[in-house]
């Protein structure tokens, strides 16, 4: 009849619209697990897409049998569903699930997406570990009962055998060094990319002590993110530089030293909130010893006209 002609080309669109709409939801699970380098989806995925599709598609035409009906949807779906499927992963994980890649670490995500445009996929893995990693630690509950005593003087610096700081992971990092150390499983090398100044260079250094790598590393630095700078940088790498390194601890020492001390004594004494580290304390106390010479000046006055 008239209504069957007309309604069977809408179940028919209806049927393949319900299972690519399934296929583009399934995208979610394989990004997830591109990683992993393997993925599978369900094998009732496709049972119930074009069970679903017979359930919408009413009433029953007559010239197809119920039967004949399911099988054409579910090969309807199963046909698009591994065409999405492989124009995903080819485009979005081909080069992470292929071994011998370089995995480049950046500091900021923005940086990761900005260069991961100017490198082979296929080739580079650019990923970030979102600024630190690690601290010296804060509280002595992060410190394990046999080192406390160690380290109970100064929160987190031992001042009796050589100022050594003890250092932990920092709080909410654990997902980002898990991601890090399963992206480096496959890769070939190992480039650390962060900043060039003493926060970057300590940054490297610890991302070099909690990986552990089995592979070469390099360290790259660039001052601009273009396609020339990045290829540059990664052509003469160099290593890690401990003078930086070494710098940036002295001066998270010396954060603890004078500011974990002092600033408590601000806060009872003038006002909470109150700063006193390494800037501010030898700044006041340049002003301190000036103030006192000029206290402790006395003029000695003009000199007398000498008599013949």
């Amino acid at each position: 009849s008239m209504l069957e002609c007309t309604r069977r080309p809408v179940v028919h669109a209806g049927g393949i619209l319900v299972a690519f709409m399934a296929c583009i939801s399934s995208r979610r699970y394989i990004l997830k697990t591109a990683n992993a380098k393997s993925f599978s989806v369900s094998p009732f995925f496709g049972f119930g897409t074009a069970w679903i599709t017979i359930g919408m598609s009413t009433p029953k035409l007559p010239t197809q049998s119920a039967g004949a009906k399911f099988r054409s949807v579910y090969r309807r779906h199963r046909a698009i569903h591994r065409y999405t499927t492989k124009r995903f992963m080819s485009a979005t994980a081909s080069g992470r699930q292929s071994e011998g890649y370089s995995l480049v670490i950046v500091e900021s995500p923005a940086k990761a997406r900005t260069i991961q445009k100017f490198l082979n996929s296929q080739k580079f893995m650019i990923d970030s570990c979102m600024g630190h990693v690690r601290d010296i630690a804060a509280k002595s509950l992060q410190i394990p009962p046999k080192l406390r005593q160690s380290y109970s003087k100064v929160t987190g610096v031992d001042i009796d055998n050589g100022f050594t700081p003890f250092y932990v992971i920092l709080e909410g990092k654990d997902a980002v060094i898990k991601r890090l150390k399963n992206a480096q499983e496959g890769a070939s090398e190992l480039i650390l990319a962060t900043d060039e100044d003493r926060e970057g260079e300590a940054i490297s250094w610890h991302l070099l002590e909690i990986l552990k790598p089995k592979i070469p590393v390099k360290r790259a630095v660039f001052h601009e993110i273009t396609r020339n700078a990045i290829t540059k940088a990664f052509q003469s790498t160099r290593e890690i530089s401990m003078h930086l390194v070494e710098a940036q601890e002295t001066r998270r020492i010396l954060d603890r030293l004078a500011g974990f001390t002092m600033s408590p004594v601000l806060w009872r004494k003038i006002s909470p909130g109150l700063s006193a580290g390494r800037v501010q304390s030898v700044g006041m106390k340049l002003i301190v010893q000036r103030e006192r010479e000029r206290m402790e000046f006395v003029s000695a006055g003009a000199a007398p006209y000498p008599v013949s």
